[in-house]
């Protein structure tokens, strides 16, 4: 394994890949890491993991160009700050780690000129998701996604891919499905996202997917658009002036929060007693 340590001061790059035979881990565990364009990880288990500091990057790549790697990003402690810029793609080989706590802020800048770094980016951020094993992507069960959005422009700031098998309105929909801790869409600016569905993450399930998430907010002068998706959630915090579109056939629907939380902890030890596997981590 060829392991680099980063734990104070800064750095800045162009692009970031750990790829290669040799499994690669780079650890921050402090200092400021800024990497303009793309942070790929794609090299046989190989890691990126964050345990305090700041990482800010154009676009995050976590597998899927390697055939048979398993390529991670991890977060964890949930005091480090991970800024996302444009896009944040978790490929078929992927796995995500991440504490309780843990945050990924989506924050568009100001849309490039011609000729910038990302003049030939598509207008619109993207969370994408092709994994379809969701214990590998684990992580997202503890992590608030903040949304924000580009200032003074009209469009669609973020597409989110949505991963879960729909199982309706019950809480089996929150266990090895996929599903979000938090979904804030605006921040320090209000934001407009997009629910999608273009990658197959239930193979051997036909219909179209969901998303169960634990708690949602909706920033004043928000936008969030189910484009005939479903979404199901225990908690929601719409602010006044926050739109919610649920045109197309789309189901919003919360959950009644369960009258215990031995409920949850047994339908999860249930659930991943059928089906279980240990997620390599970082020594």
């Amino acid at each position: 394994m060829l392991t680099y340590q980063i734990a104070a001061g800064s750095l800045h790059a162009d692009n970031l890949t750990l790829s290669g035979p040799a499994s690669t881990h780079f650890a921050q565990i402090g200092g400021q890491v800024h990497v303009e364009y793309d942070l790929s990880i794609q090299g046989d288990q190989s890691t990126y993991s964050i345990a305090g500091g700041a990482l800010s990057v154009g676009r995050i790549f976590v597998g899927g160009w390697q055939s048979g790697t398993n390529s991670t990003l991890a977060i964890l402690d949930p005091a480090s700050q991970v800024i996302v810029n444009y896009r944040l793609d978790f490929g078929e080989n992927a796995q995500f780690v991440a504490v309780p706590g843990s945050t990924i802020h989506m924050r568009r800048p100001i849309e490039p000129q011609d000729g910038g770094p990302f003049a030939w980016e598509k207008r619109s951020g993207r969370l994408g998701i092709e994994n379809v094993d969701p214990d590998a992507l684990s992580g997202l069960s503890n992590l608030t996604l903040i949304c924000e959005g580009t200032p003074g422009e009209p469009m669609i700031d973020w597409l989110i891919e949505v991963a879960g098998e729909d199982r309706g309105d019950g809480y089996a929909g929150f266990f090895e499905n996929f599903a979000l801790d938090t979904l804030q869409i605006g921040g320090d600016q209000p934001a407009y996202v997009q629910l999608i569905d273009h990658n197959d993450n239930q193979p051997g399930w036909i219909g179209a997917e969901a998303l169960y998430v634990e708690h949602l907010i909706v920033g004043e002068g928000s936008h969030l658009d189910l484009n005939g998706l479903n979404i199901y959630y225990l908690t929601a915090d719409i602010a006044p002036g926050a739109l919610v579109d649920i045109g197309g056939g789309s189901m919003f629907i919360q959950l009644p929060e369960p009258a215990s939380v031995l409920l949850i902890l047994a339908g999860s030890l249930l659930l991943r007693g059928r089906r279980s596997r240990p997620i390599p981590m970082p020594r």
